[in-house]
């Protein structure tokens, strides 16, 4: 019987009809056109197969009934014969159950078709099989809507969408109604909602949030061709990765509700607003999974924008005068549209305006790093941005997940200092190593020792350091004394580089350095506390100090960008991809985890720890990578609570995502339904994307409508401008469409600052 918790005596009935069809009917109308569930078939015929009675593969001659679209496969990926269905058709609780067994693999789909309440049924789909199998694919009608000529609005927010429909509304959506939640079409929420003359009906998908792994599926609600009823079905979705999603367990529960239709004030189509009634049930469950977070708290009194800059490292732009493939420094990158969208093929003299360096800068970063650096800074200051974010590809990888996050890994290479010693540098010293008894058993000049704490990183690659990821002290065998011959028959854990190559006699391990390192000025001299590395037990006890006289300091060169940034009291952040590189050096793979274990969890927590322990509280500005549509929602939320005053900005974010941390790339302003379901959503948005003219409305193309969208966005709270090295351009545009900038620009091109001639060109590019 079903429940009556509404008044009006309304009520929903799932009432059997011949030959098991049955029907849903709320308060005298049919919701649902007599049909059942039922797979797909393909038709009979003979094809390859694992029997598991023979357990052999081989040819089998199938029906129709044997030859449907419920597929599993055994451990070699072949696809595994099921046989005939035991069917079963039960009545339980005021629905109806569904089942169909196969005995030989104790495979089994089921579709029950419950009532919930006085307006409302859910549909749930289990499919299972022995644990010996895993589940590949399948497709299942479900059953028939009994509506005439319906108009349908749905949660997917596509860029197709932002660009055609109004911001005010979605709808209508001609054709097919898809959720297929989280993974594309970019659904937002899952869920839909559809009204004729006779009905309105909402339709969500339930216990979205809770799942760890996610199980990739697509209902589909599809008109048939006199468009007099929508056929829903379910199937796995054509998604890759669901045909590695190692399981043999999938279930999914829809919910249907159902009301009179609404009044859509003279609007001859529905949207998700229109109906949220209908679809409350997943807003319900939203608000408890994934409550609202606050975003965190930023500099109101700046320009809301983020300054994108970029280091692409390309193998085939490896060259004599690139010797690490970067883009900037190769001499096409001008012609790169994402570089320099405004003036490709610039002359040198430009370049050097705009970047701070010129040809003699080509070659390794510590040549340019400063001085880029500092026309970052300008760029800036001189928006009054909230903040940089670095972009960079690599044509190496690195060992620690962090680490393979950032720069090519060439950009550790180390410039000479001034000042004092500040975490990551590199000391440069003379050192005296002494035994427990004050006996000197190794001296060496120029010892390079880092102040930083390697136990931090979590290793990636096994192959590189087995031993651990303590900082080490490598000496050579002209370094010994003669009180540390003992030492040497007996030192441990020297690769065959070490011994045969770098003809390393002992390695220490140095206890605390970035401890006692910090704040020393060449000059200074301290004492570090070390082991050395010995297959004696005893050797290994005894406590080692080394004598440490700072003759200079040495700096990474992405430290001297941030540092750059840090004393300028600009924020700034980097971008965080999902993936990382793993393997040993001639053999190296791209690994990529869903997160949800805790190990995964505390490398993926490295990955943003280690920044903002390097480089400190002003790198607080992250861009998430593909992490949008794939992460678990848990994740994100462990993520913001572990970095509360961190903008963390998920591509492509869904509904729960959104609520949790930022979103990037997003193509318009935030419609109503996206404020409605995430009411702090703080997005970027691309300028190039939301304006018509695209890349030309830095060219000077302007549009009065483009105007209007730059007038409405400008102080959005639920927006962040971003452009890439283009800022004077974007503040011109700002103003040019009547905004406040708080920035005086004045006779500046768009990209480089430089000054214009009356016809627009730039100074010293007039034209012949």
């Amino acid at each position: 019987m079903a429940v009556m918790s509404w008044p009006c005596m309304a009520e929903i009935k799932v009432e059997m009809r011949s030959d098991d069809n049955c029907a849903v009917v709320w308060n005298g109308k049919n919701v649902t056109l007599p049909s059942k569930p039922a797979l797909r078939s393909f038709g009979g015929g003979a094809r390859e197969w694992f029997d598991p009675n023979s357990r052999k593969y081989c040819k089998i001659e199938a029906n129709a009934s044997q030859n449907t679209a419920l597929s599993i496969v055994n451990s070699r990926r072949q696809n595994v014969f099921l046989g005939d269905a035991r069917a079963k058709v039960e009545m339980k609780d005021g629905g109806v159950v569904y089942r169909n067994d196969y005995p030989s693999t104790s495979t089994y789909w089921q579709c029950s078709i419950m009532p919930v309440d006085a307006s409302a049924f859910d549909v749930r789909i289990e499919i299972g099989c022995s644990p010996e199998y895993w589940l590949s694919n399948f497709e299942i009608s479900l059953l028939k809507l009994d509506f005439n000529n319906a108009t349908c609005n749905s949660g997917s927010i596509t860029s197709w969408s932002h660009k055609s429909k109004t911001p005010e509304s979605l709808g209508p959506l001609d054709g097919n109604i898809s959720i297929c939640y989280p993974n594309g079409p970019n659904c937002f929420v899952p869920a839909a909602v559809i009204q004729d003359s006779r009905l309105a009906m909402g339709i969500c998908l339930l216990g979205a949030h809770r799942s760890i792994l996610q199980d990739y599926s697509e209902l589909s609600v599809i008109p048939d061709k006199n468009g007099k009823c929508y056929n829903v079905g379910l199937r796995s979705s054509e998604n890759p990765f669901f045909g590695r999603i190692y399981t043999n367990m999938f279930s999914k529960t829809f919910r249907f509700r159902v009301s009179e239709p609404k009044d859509l004030n003279g609007r001859p189509y529905i949207s998700m607003l229109d109906a949220k009634d209908l679809w409350r049930d997943y807003m319900d469950e939203l608000d408890k999974q994934v409550p609202t977070m606050p975003t965190p708290a930023r500099d109101l009194s700046k320009n809301n924008i983020i300054l994108m800059n970029f280091f692409m490292g390309e193998s085939f732009m490896v060259n004599d005068r690139n010797p690490y493939g970067y883009l900037m420094n190769d001499p096409d990158w001008k012609k790169n549209p994402w570089e320099w969208s405004v003036k490709p093929d610039m002359d040198e003299a430009t370049v050097r305006k705009v970047t701070g360096f010129g040809p003699e800068n080509f070659g390794k970063p510590v040549k340019w790093i400063k001085n880029y650096a500092d026309k970052c800074v300008k760029d800036l200051k001189a928006g009054n941005c909230l903040a940089m974010i670095t972009w960079s590809s690599s044509i190496v990888a690195d060992n620690y997940a962090p680490e393979s996050q950032l720069f090519n890994p060439e950009l550790e290479e180390t410039i000479p200092v001034d000042g004092e010693v500040r975490s990551w540098d590199w000391v440069a010293a003379e050192i005296s190593v002494k035994n427990p008894t004050g006996e000197i058993i190794a001296q060496k000049k120029g010892a390079l020792i880092r102040a930083y704490n390697p136990e931090q990183l979590i290793q990636v690659d096994q192959f590189s350091r087995p031993w651990g990821a303590e900082q080490r002290l490598k000496l050579n065998e002209a370094d010994i004394q003669a009180a540390g011959a003992k030492y040497l028959p007996k030192a441990g854990q020297r690769s065959n580089k070490d011994r045969l190559v770098d003809k390393v006699a002992l390695i220490l391990k140095l206890k605390a350095a970035r401890t006692k390192l910090l704040g020393q000025k060449p000059g200074s001299t301290v004492t570090l506390d070390a082991l050395v590395i010995s297959d004696d037990p005893e050797l290994a006890k005894e406590k080692i100090s080394i004598e440490v006289k700072i003759t200079g300091i040495q700096r990474a060169a992405i430290d001297v960008w941030t540092q750059t940034l840090i004393d300028a009291g600009q924020e700034f952040g980097f971008l965080i991809r999902e993936d990382f590189t793993v393997g040993m050096p001639w053999n190296q793979w791209c690994q990529r985890f869903d997160w949800t274990s805790d190990w995964q969890y505390k490398m993926l927590k490295q990955r943003f720890q280690w920044h903002r322990d390097r480089f400190g509280e002003k790198c607080r500005w992250f861009y998430l990578d593909v992490f949008g549509n794939y992460t678990p929602q848990f994740v994100f939320d462990m993520l913001r609570n572990d970095f509360p005053d961190c903008f963390l900005f998920a591509e492509h974010p869904n509904d729960g995502v959104l609520r949790t941390i930022e979103g990037w790339n997003w193509e318009g302003s935030m419609n109503e339904l996206e404020r409605y379901v995430a009411p702090n959503g703080l997005v970027t948005i691309l300028p190039e994307r939301i304006f018509s003219s695209k890349w030309g409305w830095a060219n000077g193309e302007f549009p009065e409508k483009d105007r209007a969208v730059m007038k409405k966005l400008w102080r959005d709270p639920h927006c962040i401008f971003m452009v890439h090295r283009e800022v004077r351009g974007l503040l011109k545009r700002a103003a040019e469409s009547g905004c406040e900038t708080g920035v005086e620009v004045k006779g500046e091109s768009p990209q480089s600052g430089a000054a214009l001639n009356p016809d627009g060109t730039i100074k010293g590019e007039e034209k012949k």
